[in-house]
């Protein structure tokens, strides 16, 4: 009996600390912050031709190529379209980071 209300009270316990310090990220922040690299990326870069024109490089120059080609990429787009994907990208990391930080300070109660 005893055992049974430890359960239930710490299945609550659990619940809410999932809605309080998980969820949020989970479920708000990280599909934002991807959305809009992802939707930032795909306004300003034509990805199917940026994959030919990687395989093309790669099979014709090996890696020299795809290091020339990525330098040259980088530096023929917009400071702002960089800036906007980098801090949605930085900001996603941080947050998953932090999400498996705090799945890893789980400790389960013992019954």
């Amino acid at each position: 009996m005893i055992n049974e209300l430890k359960n239930r009270i710490m299945k609550r316990v659990y619940a809410i600390w999932f809605a309080r310090k998980i969820a949020p990220a989970v479920f708000l922040y990280m599909p934002f912050l991807l959305f809009v690299a992802l939707r930032e990326t795909a306004n300003e870069f034509f990805v199917a031709k940026i994959v030919d024109n990687f395989l093309l490089v790669i099979h014709n120059s090996g890696f020299l190529g795809v290091v020339n080609l990525t330098r040259s990429a980088i530096i023929n787009t917009s400071v702002l379209s960089m800036l906007i994907i980098i801090a949605s990208l930085g900001a996603f990391v941080l947050l998953l980071r932090r999400l498996s930080r705090n799945f890893r300070q789980i400790r389960l109660a013992k019954v």
